[in-house]
């Protein structure tokens, strides 16, 4: 009695391992063509591969490491496949894969012309099983339990010595084209058999001695799922095809291993802070066994958050936390040492964060990279769902009202502030256009006390710089509105009568206690050259009645005045 071929279970899932089988199939089709390509990385010394057939269990081919010597050079093989499952695993003896630290190698597995996987970023192995006659794939990688320092960076190479691998971590599974499609169906090869198949049995052991029979499917079922499994127990499996009432059972299929393996869900809570100040987010672990270390990457887009500490939770009362900014990217990692996060869903731990933007926006927080160990320092799976941080802005303006001058004369323009926050300093590059005006000096006023900030003005290149900084750091501008300085220009003698100057107020910063820069709106100055037909200036305000005047002095006839006034 014919055996059932080709039997693959699926690792890496959670509470799972689905089998899959071809039913006793007869002739054995042609063979196809395989090809396996590989572009090395940086140190191609360190990838091999092998292609092994599931059923009898043979390895079709191999190469070992130190075999491939070119870097970033592109390997084929071509092979004739016959029907049935593969397992094709690549390897990486240092533990970083072929992509995309030192190099951006990959490799890819063409099947009679249709690719059927590719990949290159993983960690020490990645493997791909498949079966040619239904199409059927799935992707899992190991890691190494221990890491190498990065000694490829510091130019001390490292040859690995412990080569313990973690739990399978499960990537995808699918279909694909299977180039036996137009083979006649499984059904009608079994009427034409003397004695059908009347369903199968598939079997179960942990140690090789114990074997039990788990379940019982129709002929017309080539999979199953069993999930009464434990997360990290390796199981074997075979499958035999029942012939009764007319035959017997048949012997063993090929075995197949898989290990199911927990998944954890992380994620980040939502935050929001005016830019300057900070929020608390929580970084939360969905875990069944329990966790004994965590190392998170987080990425803010844009990047307008700067981490500042981290704090425990109930969760990791004992524990080692430490929290960096690397590269833009939130660094969070912790360690047990000893006291195991148990199982939960709360948050193991809370990031202080400052916003730090000129304009309001939505940042999205995201998982770049995680890596959570169990207590047995396994690598365990996990999901991501990451969250936003509102930064929010408060408007800051900067005033420089207009002025009239004659040529070859000194003219003083007041410096006006509102702002809605503390200011610790304030800085503005002036520019003149056209080029008739330039800096002389800068006062402050009595709307504050100035004694300890730094009050500068001086000609850089075509502008004139001016700065008010508050140097001891503890006598910042209040909130409120007022004029805070007086800047004395020059006007070229040689500078045209009835000429308009613009003032542009240029690489303005506005800052705030942690000499963050503030958002900031600008008015402007226009200075006419000579003295205008009219001027208009406001007089006297008079609060009790809440009336301003309005005074002119003009030289000639004016019939229609309209004025916008801004406060």
């Amino acid at each position: 009695m014919e055996e059932p071929h080709n039997l693959v279970a699926t690792s890496g899932l959670d509470g799972m391992v689905p089998l899959a089988w071809d039913a006793p199939v007869g002739p054995i089709p042609p063979t196809v063509p395989f090809t396996i390509e590989i572009l090395t990385d940086d140190y191609p010394g360190e990838t091999s591969w092998d292609l092994v057939h599931l059923d009898p269990d043979t390895v079709v081919s191999s190469i070992v490491t130190g075999d491939l010597s070119e870097t970033c050079s592109l390997y084929t093989w071509d092979i004739e496949l016959a029907a049935g499952a593969y397992i094709f695993t690549i390897y990486d003896s240092f533990g970083d894969g072929i992509c995309c630290g030192y190099g951006d190698g990959y490799y890819r597995l063409i099947l009679n012309g249709n690719e059927i996987a590719s990949g290159g970023e993983f960690s020490a192995s990645e493997s791909v099983t498949f079966n040619t006659n239904d199409g059927r794939y799935n992707r899992i990688q190991f890691n190494y339990l221990v890491d190498l320092p990065d000694g490829k960076e510091n130019g001390h190479y490292i040859t690995r010595e412990d080569f313990t691998l973690s739990y399978p971590i499960f990537i995808e599974d699918g279909k694909f084209e299977s180039p036996y499609q137009n083979v006649e169906n499984i059904d009608s090869q079994n009427i034409e058999r003397d004695v059908p198949v009347s369903g199968y049995n598939i079997y179960r052991t942990i140690d090789g001695t114990v074997i039990d029979l788990i379940a019982s499917v129709g002929v017309d079922e080539l999979t199953y799922t069993d999930e009464d499994v434990l997360n990290g127990t390796t199981y074997s499996y075979y499958v035999t095809a029942d012939y009764s009432p007319d035959g017997t059972e048949s012997g063993a299929s090929n075995i197949a291993e898989a290990t199911p393996v927990e998944w954890i869900e992380i994620s980040i809570s939502d935050g929001e802070a005016l830019s300057g100040t900070t929020d608390t987010l929580e970084i939360f672990i969905n875990n069944e066994s329990e966790v004994s270390f965590f190392y998170f990457e987080i990425e803010d887009i844009p990047d307008l958050i700067i981490v500042q500490e981290i704090l425990p939770t109930d969760r990791t009362g004992n524990w080692m936390l430490d929290v960096s900014e690397v590269g833009g990217q939130m660094v969070v990692t912790g360690l047990g040492l000893g006291n195991n996060i148990e199982s939960g869903s709360g948050a193991v731990c809370k990031v202080v964060v400052m916003a730090v933007s000129q304009d309001p926006f939505l940042c999205d927080l995201n998982f770049t990279v995680a890596s959570v160990k169990d207590a047995n320092e396994n690598e365990m799976i996990w999901t991501a769902e990451g969250a936003t941080f509102d930064v929010t802005v408060e408007t800051q303006f900067l005033v420089m009202p207009n002025a009239h001058a004659n040529p070859g004369e000194m003219v003083t323009i007041p410096l006006i502030i509102n702002n809605t926050q503390d200011v610790y300093g304030v800085q503005v590059f002036l520019t003149s256009a056209p080029a008739y005006i330039s800096g002389i000096a800068v006062g402050t006023t009595t709307y504050h006390d100035f004694s300890n900030w730094t009050v500068e003005g001086n000609n850089v290149s075509d502008q004139y710089r001016i700065l008010l900084f508050n140097t001891s750091l503890n006598n910042p501008l209040p909130q409120g509105t007022g004029h805070i300085a007086d800047i004395s220009l020059f006007v070229d003698a040689n500078a045209p009568i009835g000429t308009v100057v613009q003032l542009f107020m240029e690489e303005v910063v506005v800052v705030d206690q942690n000499n963050i820069p503030m958002h900031t709106e600008l008015f402007e100055s226009d200075v006419y050259i000579g003295t205008p037909d009219a001027i208009y200036s406001i007089g006297d305000v008079n609060e009790s009645s809440q009336t301003i005047t309005i005074d002119l002095e003009n030289t000639a006839p004016v019939y229609v005045t309209e004025l916008d006034l801004a406060d």
